[in-house]
């Protein structure tokens, strides 16, 4: 008969899963383990010392387990053909930008974050390892020039070592310090547009022009002439 055991801490079955004695004499008797909170199962074989019974045990990763909460940070836009727009560099030149925007509710590091326009090639630009400090506030947005440049000794003067492709197809991303995981990335983007910025659409507004049920009118243009040019 299994007899109940509450005296047992799931952190000792689970760090260091060590068979009492009497599991090694007998195949019939069994302990009945009890855990206050829900557990997940992974199931393992062992043979134990001087025996030819072969033991089934549970290793216990428990389902509170804390986990690190993705981070929310994008690039916000980008304008990739840079000719007339108000938006200059240091030098006075049109260079190409980048919008990082920080959508959490608390400040973020971006100290040794990384910016690519190529996928296979995740660390080709790095912010600032450490100095200057390159802190985004809650929601704040900084701007980035992809200017080839390659300049990182101020945070209002950070410039990319590579220029954005204007034509259809291409990738810019934003990469977390480990080189490896894409935080945030435009991937085949479509053929981008003098002066006009490409990015995310954080809202939409729509105007009602005519309501449900209305009534109205419609002219019909018979010719180019008869076409309204304001």
């Amino acid at each position: 008969m299994a007899r109940p055991r509450s005296d047992v801490e799931p952190q000792t079955v689970a760090v260091n899963p060590v068979f009492p004695a009497e599991f090694g004499k007998v195949a019939e008797q069994h302990e009945l383990l009890k855990f206050p909170r829900p557990v997940r199962l992974v199931t393992a074989v062992i043979t134990l010392p001087r025996s030819v019974i072969v033991w089934l045990f549970t290793v216990i990763s428990f389902a509170w387990a804390p986990q690190s909460a993705a981070q929310q940070v994008y690039i916000s836009e980008f304008l990739a053909d840079n000719q007339l727009n108000s938006k200059v560099d240091e030098d006075g030149d049109h260079s190409d930008w980048i919008e990082i925007w920080n959508a959490t509710a608390s400040a973020v590091s971006l100290n040794g974050w990384y910016v690519t326009d190529d996928s296979g090639d995740l660390r080709k630009w790095q912010f600032p390892t450490a100095t200057p400090p390159v802190s985004l506030a809650a929601g704040a947005r900084l701007v980035i020039f992809a200017s080839s440049k390659n300049r990182k000794l101020a945070i209002t003067k950070l410039h990319t070592n590579f220029k954005l492709g204007k034509g259809a197809g291409g990738y810019l991303a934003l990469v977390r310090p480990d080189g490896l995981t894409v935080e945030h990335a435009y991937n085949s983007y479509p053929q981008q547009v003098q002066d006009i910025a490409y990015g995310l659409v954080l809202s939409t507004q729509l105007q009602t022009l005519i309501p449900e049920g209305a009534t109205g009118k419609a002219k019909v243009p018979l010719s180019v002439a008869d076409m309204p040019t304001t």
